[in-house]
């Protein structure tokens, strides 16, 4: 049996060692093109050291650390000491992977303890006459 090759195969073999956050990441400034950093860190709820760190990884991957060249780190004009996330065109197509995980999460998409995925997809056919 051959197993279909999927949106999620090809962003584990384009990027193999790209974390969860890392990828939230890329998610949040594909969203927010130009977000400071710190309004990153907010935003996933991570400390601003570990929102750096994965932007300069994703970045440049400056002091030994793999270089991913996804996202591009700049000074803001009105502020010099901020610094603004942007998506390199690499990193777009990566979000553009990565959007149809990249929707809020309601209730509904959750299962109770007798349903199954199956059931999900049998409940939202549409019957034809």
């Amino acid at each position: 049996m051959i197993r279909t090759r999927t949106l999620l195969d090809e962003f584990a073999q384009a990027w193999p060692d790209l974390s969860g956050l890392q990828q939230r990441i890329i998610c949040v400034v594909s969203d927010h093109p130009r977000i400071a950093i710190g309004e990153a860190a907010t935003t996933l709820d991570i400390e601003l050291n570990t929102a750096w760190f994965n932007a300069k990884t994703l970045a440049d991957g400056q002091r030994g650390r793999h270089c991913y060249g996804l996202l591009q780190i700049a000074r803001c004009s009105d502020d010099q000491r901020r610094r603004l996330l942007t998506l390199t065109p690499l990193g777009l197509k990566a979000a553009k992977l990565l959007a149809p995980l990249n929707v809020a999460v309601d209730d509904s998409l959750k299962l109770t303890r007798g349903e199954n995925q199956l059931d999900l997809l049998h409940a939202n056919k549409v019957v034809k006459k």
